[in-house]
């Protein structure tokens, strides 16, 4: 976006206003363009071209009535408001006032958008900062880089197309960060999972889905994507993983002996079924996600709010028969792994070995795995055994 668009939609106390949006008080008013992002320049540079768009402002030169037939016929209704408030604020029938007027507008939404979110912003870093200290005992510098992006098409046709499994998620995330550590000239990309949600074993021999089917994080796939770094910006790139040696709830144990930040771990999302939340819930409580992030929270000892959970696990049944098979499926492989069940060891060390994990790490990630077996049982131990219709015999999965 050239020097001169912006000029043509700005104001002095604009150029203000989007310099605090972008935390640099310093940026030039081309400087600030070139931080737009993508979404906004086509706004900025399509919308005020289109036919139906260019048909409301033409009927602002003409009597009120007509103008608000043409935007009551405007199908953007979002588009058609900030339309009718251009023309209002404009005090003019001149169209080329109006357009004018309503760019500033769009640049003011935009600029609302990312005060928001630089709000939010400030307020996670904080929480990062104390993480860090208390781990490393040194206070850091935290850099802060934008990425964004969005989906073709309206959210009818996003979930038509919508790829569940979502497998190429974490290649898309790492690329991201790998371009961002060339930018900031570092060498080491940290991924904070758990060592048992990087295995991520699958619960059965050859389960593709219904969770646990994706290596996100696997060691394998980051020493393929440190690799794949390296070579395309030429700059030695590790992906690490700092805490592969915990649970999850042995993760937020450390964190809720921190004042605050068991709090703040809670404003973390783990749901990724974003199709079945309700308004008011970030959770739907019930799937592979939320069922370890329940487990981990009271393992921990954190007391979560409880309102964001569209389901709470620990008290409603689950009506879905799939859903109520996988918690008796995650149940039941937690008993044989603290019952030293041979079989779920074997299939351990077949999964370690297909996804070239070294042999050396085996009784590593064996004892981990034991250990996030016990705190399944330590949250779920009453429901395992008081629920009668749960017969691990009549399943062909041995107790």
């Amino acid at each position: 976006m050239a020097e001169n668009e912006v000029l043509d939609v700005g104001s002095r106390w604009r150029y203000r206003r989007w310099r605090e949006a972008l935390g640099d008080a310093n940026l030039s008013p081309a400087a600030v363009a070139d931080c737009l992002p993508e979404e906004f320049v086509a706004i900025l540079r399509n919308a005020l071209r289109r036919k139906p768009l260019y048909l409301i402002l033409k009927a602002c030169s003409q009597d009120r009535g007509v103008l608000r037939e043409a935007i009551n016929n405007f199908k953007d209704r979002d588009m058609a408001k900030l339309v009718e408030r251009a023309h209002t604020i404009a005090r003019s029938t001149d169209p080329s006032v109006v357009a004018r007027k309503l760019a500033e507008l769009l640049v003011d939404k935009f600029v609302d958008r990312a005060n928001r979110y630089a709000l939010r912003h400030d307020h996670n870093t904080k929480g990062l900062k104390t993480l860090f200290t208390e781990l490393n005992g040194v206070s850091p510098r935290i850099l802060h880089s934008t990425l964004t992006t969005s989906l073709r098409g309206g959210k009818a046709i996003r979930m038509r197309q919508q790829e569940p499994t979502q497998r190429t998620r974490a290649f898309l995330f790492c690329s991201a960060a790998a371009i961002a550590a060339d930018a900031y000239k570092l060498d080491v990309v940290e991924m904070f999972e758990n060592g048992v949600g990087a295995i991520n074993v699958p619960l059965m021999t050859g389960m593709l889905g219904n969770g646990l089917s994706t290596r996100g994080a696997h060691p394998t796939f980051l020493q393929m994507m440190s690799a794949l770094s390296t070579h395309v910006t030429g700059r030695n790139i590790r992906f690490i993983l700092p805490f592969e040696a915990r649970t999850k709830a042995e993760m937020l144990k450390h964190l809720a002996a921190v004042p605050g930040l068991g709090i703040w771990a809670q404003e973390s999302r783990s749901c990724v079924h974003t199709a079945l939340r309700q308004a008011g819930k970030t959770h739907c409580g019930r799937l592979p996600a939320c069922i370890e992030r329940r487990q981990a929270f009271a393992v921990a000892g954190i007391n979560e709010k409880l309102d964001v959970y569209q389901t709470n696990l620990l008290i409603d049944s689950l009506s879905d028969q799939d859903e109520a098979d996988y918690l008796d499926l995650y149940q039941i492989e937690a008993m044989n792994w603290v019952a030293g069940n041979a079989s779920v060891g074997r299939r351990m060390s077949n999964h370690l070995r297909l996804t070239d994990v070294s042999p050396d790490q085996d009784q590593r990630i064996q004892e981990l795995q034991l250990r996030h077996a016990q705190e399944v049982l330590r949250t779920f131990r009453r429901s395992v055994f008081e629920a009668p219709e749960l017969n691990a015999s009549n399943r062909g999965i041995q107790p």
